[in-house]
């Protein structure tokens, strides 16, 4: 179960596309849209997401919003993949300039998935 964190800033995360896992294995990606959390109890948090892509559809639902509660989501994250290997790739020249082969091999391969977990 994913828990909500009340001194972390989630205000960062707004309008990013976000992957939302259930404990079911359904997988919601879209637009981290808000939290709102129960006025009788912190422990009681929803998240909104406008929807890019749905799994168990398999299609795109623009313009429709998934309101999630915590007790059934697994994780939240962020893929930063394409980015990190964007910033490999700038930086693979000096790499090589210092190390060898084998290293840049070892260092691509750590980075396969970069995913941010809020």
């Amino acid at each position: 179960m994913w828990i909500y964190v009340p001194h972390k800033n989630y205000k960062q995360y707004f309008n990013q596309i976000i992957f939302l896992e259930t404990i079911y294995g359904k997988i919601i990606t879209g637009n981290f849209s808000g939290i709102y959390i129960s006025p009788i109890n912190n422990k009681s948090i929803t998240i909104r997401i406008e929807t890019i892509i749905d799994t168990d559809l398999g299609i795109s639902l623009s313009g429709h919003s998934h309101y999630i509660a915590n007790d059934i989501i697994k994780h939240i994250y962020i893929d930063r993949t394409k980015q990190t290997h964007g910033n490999l790739l700038l930086t693979t020249p000096t790499i090589k300039n210092n190390t060898n082969d084998d290293i840049l091999y070892v260092i691509s391969k750590f980075l396969a998935t970069d995913f941010l977990y809020i």
